[in-house]
């Protein structure tokens, strides 16, 4: 019975300085009404943000879509190319996509590089090796994969034809081996 009396006594204590008991505020509370607060003031900022995220977003994924479908464009045509029975026609395919920035465009490259060799016309050959080589967007394994075949087929070129002087270029095509390169160390 004591110990009732002693509660009511704190209840009615509490009652007479104007607080209230129930109500407690703990630091979760506050953060929240924080929160709430700042996005209810702010709210025209962060959708705004948030809508200008999502067209960025849209942008790269339409972007990503497009270079796959140009990718996939390519391929088909290179594909289609190696189908075809005339030469000419092969060319100037290859020469098509050979303007392309893209992984075909190496590829076309090299096929124009064995036509041009096939019809005796090194310097030309000599030309696109050297330019694919300069490529900046090529990793240097790829370089140096280039310039291993470069070489190789100058090389054979120059035991085809005993009266050509093709060690410079040769050489030259090996300067551009990178020696620290894993695949390339004896």
């Amino acid at each position: 019975m004591e110990m009732a009396h002693w509660n009511n006594s704190i209840a009615l204590d509490a009652q007479l300085n104007g607080k209230k008991m129930n109500k407690t505020t703990t630091p979760q509370n506050n953060y929240f009404v924080l929160f709430t607060r700042y996005i209810k003031s702010n709210y025209k900022i962060i959708s705004g943000a948030l809508i200008v995220i999502f067209i960025l977003f849209i942008s790269y994924q339409y972007y990503s879509y497009i270079s796959i479908q140009n990718i996939h464009k390519n391929s088909i045509t290179y594909f289609d190319a190696k189908d075809l029975e005339s030469n000419h026609d092969f060319y100037t395919l290859m020469e098509k996509l050979y303007s392309n920035k893209d992984f075909y465009s190496v590829v076309s490259t090299l096929e124009i590089i064995n036509i041009n060799i096939e019809n005796n016309n090194f310097s030309l050959a000599e030309k696109l090796y050297l330019k694919l080589l300069n490529d900046k967007n090529l990793q240097p394994v790829y370089i140096a994969a280039i310039a291993s075949h470069a070489s190789y087929t100058f090389l054979n070129v120059q035991f085809d034809n005993s009266n050509m002087n093709l060690i410079s270029n040769i050489n030259n095509f090996i300067n551009y081996i990178n020696d620290s390169l894993n695949s390339y160390k004896g």
